[in-house]
């Protein structure tokens, strides 16, 4: 009996142990993962900090192939991050980074045009054309809309995962394109060298 009585007081001694050293790794774990999280955000400050454009292709039945490109400009006005713990073993971590942004897009002097309305371009090189052209350029209402790029921690490292409009309550494959992640139809890589380039700095921001 007291063999039994000592064997289960070790045995709780050793997952109380147990318990406490896996307390102290997912804090330090933790630690290290908000530090490196927010090295991401310094990158996204630094980069919104002025106006940044890309391009941006769709399916549209309605032009000559089947496809509509434009310009989009973002102009963020604010911007705040998160950190959460998550359930999963694989991504131990989640973070946010909240943009509220100020879009237009050059679409109005597109060649793809129904009625009296304007929708881009039927390729990828004539929006990048007209990237500067001030008068081609139109804002949109609401002026601010709140996006959310989603992150998760992954392998001791942070991947972008998506973007998420939070004012609309849907995931936002436009901007998910922008940096690269693949999305569901009707969003679609670009495949032009000067489209892929003129998004690069987008695609490598998180990287």
């Amino acid at each position: 009996m007291r063999w039994k009585r000592a064997s289960f007081k070790i045995l709780i001694i050793n997952f109380i142990f147990l318990f406490v050293l896996s307390i102290q790794v997912l804090a330090q774990e933790k630690s290290v993962a908000i530090s490196s999280f927010k090295k991401i955000v310094s990158k996204a400050e630094k980069f919104f900090a002025v106006k940044q454009k890309f391009l941006a292709k769709e399916e549209f039945p309605d032009s000559l192939t089947g496809i509509v490109a434009k310009i989009w400009e973002c102009d963020c006005v604010k911007l705040s991050f998160d950190i959460k713990i998550s359930d999963s073993l694989i991504s131990p971590f989640l973070g946010y980074i909240y943009l509220d942004l100020k879009e237009r897009n050059n679409e109005k002097c597109g060649n793809v045009k129904i009625g009296e309305d304007y929708y881009g371009w039927d390729n990828e090189v004539d929006p990048i054309k007209n990237a500067e052209s001030e008068i081609c350029y139109r804002s949109f209402i609401p002026e601010i809309e709140t996006y959310r790029l989603n992150f998760a921690y992954q392998n001791n490292k942070w991947v972008v995962k998506g973007a998420y409009n939070v004012s609309q309550g849907r995931s936002w494959g436009r901007l998910s394109r922008a940096f690269g992640i693949s999305t569901p139809p009707p969003h679609l890589p670009l495949s032009r060298p000067e489209a892929i380039k003129f998004n690069r700095k987008w695609t490598e921001l998180f990287k």
